[in-house]
């Protein structure tokens, strides 16, 4: 169970599980790392289980698409690029 700080517009999972992005209503993108909550405290980075990836927010996010055969990537579409 994990509380969120944001209104949620869009949410998406991984294709293994281990990472969960937002985009809130503001069109700000934030993710999270899982891979802690499946039996271990912390994942390599040292992150405890649902901690928001460190260094990664997006602004101005309008979409995103998690790959369905690698776990590393996602496209997104910001209001400037792609």
């Amino acid at each position: 169970k994990y509380k969120l700080a944001c209104c949620p517009h869009q949410m998406a999972v991984n294709c293994d599980g281990t990472r969960f992005s937002i985009i809130d209503l503001n069109g700000v993108m934030t993710m999270f790392d899982l891979v802690a909550g499946k039996g271990r405290e912390e994942n390599d980075a040292g992150l405890p289980p649902g901690e928001a990836v460190q260094g990664f927010e997006r602004r101005d996010a309008w979409d995103m698409l998690w790959a369905e055969d690698n776990p590393e990537l996602m496209a997104m579409m910001e209001k400037s690029r792609m």
